[in-house]
C-alpha cells in the first residue's frame, strides 16, 4: 500500500515575484525580486501532492507541470487574486515581495521629461498577507509569511508572525533578492526555531516545508500493528524524521521502528510535547489488526 503523500488534495496558495506600482505608462516603482524561491516552494507543494495555484508578479520563471499560475502587476492585483482563489484552501504562502508604496497619481500616459515633477507622493499599498490573514475565510487555514531584514535577527520577523496572526514565517536578507542561493531564520508559533544557511532556493524549499510539515504532524502510514483494533493508544511519545519528500519516518521512544506491513493502518496527529527535544512529539495513534490474540497488549483510552 502506497504511502499517502503529506499534501495530497490540499489546495496550497503560494505567492511570487516582485510587484510594480507605475508612475505613468512606462515607469515604474519595483525590487530585484526573481520569484525564484516562491516558484521553488510550488514546486515542492507539487511534489508533495498539493494543489497549487502561484500568484506571481511580473518574472521570467516556468512554473512546474500541474501548478496554475495567475500572473498579476501591482500589489493589488496580487491581493485581488489571492482572494478569488482563497475558497477552500488549506494554506497561504505568502513568498512575493510586494512593494509597501505606490505613488499617489498614476498618470494615463508617458510624462514628458520636461513636465515631469522630482516630488513625488506615495500611500502604502494593501497589506496582502495581513489582509488575507484577517479575513474570516482564511480562519482555518495554515499561514506563512517572509520577512526581509537588514539582519538575519529574530526580533522583528516574531513581531510580525504575531501582529498578522501567522504560523511561520521565513526571514531572510537582501542578499537573498534576485539571487539562486540564500539563507534563512525559520519561526514558528510555538517558538521553534531553525537557522538554514547558504543553499539553493529549490533546497530551501524542501527544508521549508519539512520545518512545517514537522510542526503539523500529519501522516498516514502503513504499518504492522501488535494489538487488535480498532484500538486509541493515547500520549505515546515517538521520534520522527521528515525525508525531502515529506514522508514520515517513524519510530518508538525506545528507538524501535515501526516498519510499513501489510493489512493495517496508523493515522498520526498531534502537537509538540513540551520539554522534550525538537523531534520529540506527544501523538494519538489509532491501530487497526485482524488479530485479537494481541488484544491485552494494547491500552484503551479512560473514556472507552
Amino acid at each position: 500500500m502506497a504511502i499517502k503523500k503529506p499534501l495530497a488534495g490540499k489546495k496550497i496558495i503560494i505567492t511570487a515575484g516582485p510587484t510594480r506600482e507605475y508612475l505613468d505608462t512606462v515607469r515604474f516603482i519595483s525590487n530585484e525580486s526573481s520569484g525564484l524561491m516562491g516558484y521553488s516552494l510550488a514546486r515542492q507543494a507539487r511534489a508533495l501532492g498539493g494543489k497549487v495555484v502561484l500568484v506571481s508578479g511580473p518574472v521570467s520563471l516556468q512554473a512546474s507541470e500541474g501548478v496554475k499560475v495567475v500572473k498579476v502587476t501591482t500589489a493589488q492585483d496580487m491581493f485581488k487574486a489571492v482572494k478569488k482563489h482563497l475558497n477552500n484552501a488549506h494554506m497561504f504562502i505568502s513568498a512575493a515581495a510586494v512593494c509597501d508604496f505606490t505613488p499617489k497619481n498614476t498618470k494615463s500616459k508617458k510624462i514628458k521629461k520636461r513636465d515631469f515633477s522630482y516630488s513625488l507622493k506615495f500611500k502604502p499599498t494593501v497589506d496582502v498577507l495581513k489582509t488575507v490573514c484577517s479575513m474570516s475565510s482564511s480562519k482555518n487555514m495554515i499561514k506563512a509569511g517572509f520577512s526581509l531584514e537588514d539582519k538575519l535577527e529574530a526580533s522583528e520577523p516574531l513581531r510580525k508572525l504575531k501582529s498578522k496572526k501567522l504560523d511561520y514565517i521565513f526571514a531572510n536578507t537582501a542578499s537573498n533578492l534576485n539571487s539562486e542561493y540564500g539563507s534563512f531564520l525559520m519561526l514558528d508559533k510555538s517558538g521553534s526555531r531553525r537557522r538554514v544557511k547558504s543553499k539553493s532556493k529549490r533546497s530551501l524549499a524542501k527544508e521549508m516545508f519539512k520545518f512545517m510539515l514537522k510542526s503539523l504532524v500529519i501522516a498516514v502510514l502503513c504499518i504492522r500493528s501488535v494489538c487488535a483494533g480498532p484500538v486509541f493508544v493515547q500520549d505515546e511519545i515517538v521520534e520522527f524524521a521528515v525525508s525531502d519528500e515529506g514522508y514520515f519516518s517513524i519510530g518508538t521512544s525506545g528507538g524501535d521502528p515501526l516498519r510499513p506491513g501489510d493489512g493495517s493502518k496508523k493515522l498520526l496527529f498531534g502537537h509538540p510535547n513540551p520539554g522534550s527535544s525538537k523531534t520529540m512529539y506527544k501523538i494519538c495513534l489509532l491501530y487497526t489488526s485482524p488479530s485479537p490474540r494481541d488484544r491485552t497488549r494494547s491500552r484503551m483510552p479512560s473514556s472507552a
